[in-house]
């Protein structure tokens, strides 16, 4: 009988926090919200030492900050759900494929003019954060990470 699979199928869940700051639009301001960019998003993979049949469910949650480039900045584990030793290998996961993810710029832009023509004051990227919570589990004998609990 063979052993799980080392290559997951993965995703993730984007979560926002009771109380997480918020920017405030102005009037006469606008956001382009941040979305992730194609070839920036590697999947966090399960770690193949802790890949074996009955291995219970682990959920992380991850505060990432992005700068004003869509960057990540800074990956904050907030919780997991792993009580024994090996929780940091799944930790180091989640830290080892966000530190390269990449967003759209979140840009806040100005305008004014409303009877006519609307003129463009002011045009500027701003950090932002974002939580995701991402599922480990095995699933039919084979590691993925996937945003529903089974």
């Amino acid at each position: 009988m063979r052993g799980p699979s080392a290559s997951p199928e993965t995703s993730y869940k984007l979560v926002m926090p009771r109380g997480a700051p918020r920017y405030a639009l102005k009037p006469g301001q606008s956001a382009s919200l941040p979305t992730p960019l194609i070839g920036y998003f590697a999947p966090p993979i399960y770690p193949p030492s802790l890949a074996r049949p009955g291995m219970p469910p682990v959920v992380v949650t991850a505060h990432l900050v992005f700068g004003t480039d869509g960057k990540v900045q800074a990956v904050a584990i907030v919780s997991d759900s792993y009580p024994a030793t090996g929780h940091v290998l799944f930790e180091a996961a989640v830290r080892e494929a966000t530190r390269g993810w990449k967003f759209t710029p979140l840009v806040f832009t100005e305008t004014a003019g409303g009877g006519g023509t609307p003129v463009t004051l002011k045009h500027e990227s701003r950090p932002f954060s974002l939580w995701f919570e991402f599922h480990f589990a095995m699933v039919d004998g084979k590691p993925a990470v996937e945003t529903v609990k089974r």
